[in-house]
């Protein structure tokens, strides 16, 4: 049997472990302490306010420009809080925050001092709407640029010719792949789109033109892809239905757009496959039961699911 010895460690180096030991709890200790206070600082624009400052450091006046006349009593009402107090070098970036998080329908804040005058100037950039929101048959605002849903004073916007976006069930504030599809469409179908609706999960959106064309969009995946065969489709099926088609893009991730006219004049509908190389004709329409033989190069129709 093997016998173990014991290692005991000087008291010297015993006592230098020991003091190791406690200058890493120290310096813990004091580096959460410092993360404690330091979070619950207020704002350095706060604290210089009760700091005594020469009267050149003190501005009288804050207004805002580039505002609508809708608007800028708001901002003005809001600014005017930081008339009379000292404008450190941290105050313009607190103010053009604060700012944007009160009034969701302004894009951009700059402040500009004016030393002369002891007066500052906050220039403010509205937010361009790419479509009038709605839910449930109400108004919610505006759809911008980049999906955020927003409400803005009446008369913060002239008459706009915009689509209208009827989000439904929605609650999502930001709808950054509805944007996309409406900035999109705007440039890329053939007619002007006058409306977005959300149906259901399963169905997704529905589309409308300004021609009659409506468009069974589905989910929001696939934009682009979308656009580019829809095109191709449009212009083949025009000559032979006229204006006004109906699109159904819910299969597109099977290989299908499904075309037919206008309800008015009941015809089967038309699946289209993808295009091969070069081609981006229709397919003449089938039996409900049939399905298209699959050939080097073409993918084959499959029947519209059932739901």
């Amino acid at each position: 049997m093997r016998r173990r010895h014991r290692i005991a460690l000087r008291p010297q180096a015993r006592r230098e472990r020991n003091k190791r030991f406690l200058i890493g709890l120290s310096s813990v200790a004091f580096v959460a302490t410092l993360s404690f206070v330091v979070r619950r600082l207020p704002h350095p624009s706060t604290w210089l306010s009760l700091v005594p400052v020469p009267e050149l450091f003190r501005v009288e006046r804050v207004v805002s420009h580039g505002a609508p006349e809708a608007v800028a009593p708001l901002l003005d009402a809001a600014l005017a809080e930081r008339a009379g107090r000292p404008w450190s070098p941290l105050e313009g970036a607190a103010v053009e925050e604060a700012l944007l998080a009160r009034f969701p329908f302004l894009e951009a804040a700059s402040a500009d001092r004016d030393w002369s005058a002891r007066a500052v100037t906050v220039t403010v950039l509205l937010r361009t709407p790419i479509a009038r929101a709605r839910r449930n048959g109400r108004d919610a605002g505006w759809l911008a640029e980049d999906g955020l849903v927003f409400e803005a004073p009446a008369g913060a916007y002239p008459p706009l010719d915009v689509p209208e976006a009827d989000l439904g069930t929605l609650t999502d504030p930001r709808l950054p792949a509805l944007a996309e599809l409406v900035r999109r469409a705007a440039t890329e179908l053939p007619s002007k789109t006058s409306r977005f609706a959300y149906r259901s999960a399963e169905d997704g959106w529905l589309v409308a033109a300004a021609d009659g064309t409506t468009l069974a969009w589905g989910g929001l995946d696939w934009t682009a892809e979308k656009l580019s065969r829809l095109q191709q489709v449009l212009g083949d099926a025009a000559p032979r239905f006229g204006g006004g088609l109906t699109a159904d893009l819910r299969y597109f991730e099977d290989g299908k757009i499904l075309v037919r006219p206008a309800p008015s004049a009941a015809r089967p509908a038309t699946p289209v496959a993808p295009a091969s190389a070069g081609t981006a004709g229709l397919r003449p329409a089938r039996p409900a039961n049939s399905v298209a033989p699959a050939s080097a190069g073409t993918a084959g129709l499959r029947p519209p699911r059932t739901r």
